[in-house]
């Protein structure tokens, strides 16, 4: 039998996973980088980090290993250190949220390092070097 391809518009699709995102309890702005850094990975070709993994998500949700609506802590902060502790949140949101304060500390210091635990992967780390 013939596999036919089938191309969505990835507009089309970061629009359709940032919606189950909502149905699962992420605020707007995370159901956003979700979807965004998911839909990255599948337009880069590494399929394997991209929207398949969407359902192991909503597993996680339902089972209660992730946290729709994390409180992100900073644990310990040095003037260019910083050790995350992303509340069992979206990998996603907790990466963007501690790359962007390492960005800050390398803007003050010359140099970021961020420890982020207590997360789901973040799954494509080059999303986080392009888009925060």
């Amino acid at each position: 039998m013939d596999q036919k391809e089938l191309y969505i518009d990835w507009r089309l699709l970061k629009e359709f996973v940032k919606q189950i995102y909502l149905k699962m309890g992420l605020p707007s702005e995370d159901a956003e980088t979700g979807a965004d850094s998911l839909v990255w990975a599948n337009l880069r070709g590494v399929d394997s980090h991209g929207v398949l993994r969407l359902q192991w998500f909503v597993h996680m949700v339902d089972n209660g290993q992730l946290n729709p609506r994390p409180n992100m802590k900073v644990l310990k902060e040095t003037p260019a250190i910083l050790f995350v502790d992303g509340d069992r949140g979206l990998g996603a949101v907790a990466a963007t949220f501690a790359m962007k304060r390492a960005m800050e500390k390398a803007k003050g210091v010359g140099i970021g390092w961020v420890l982020l635990t207590n997360s789901a992967t973040p799954l494509a780390i080059g999303y986080y070097n392009s888009s925060c």
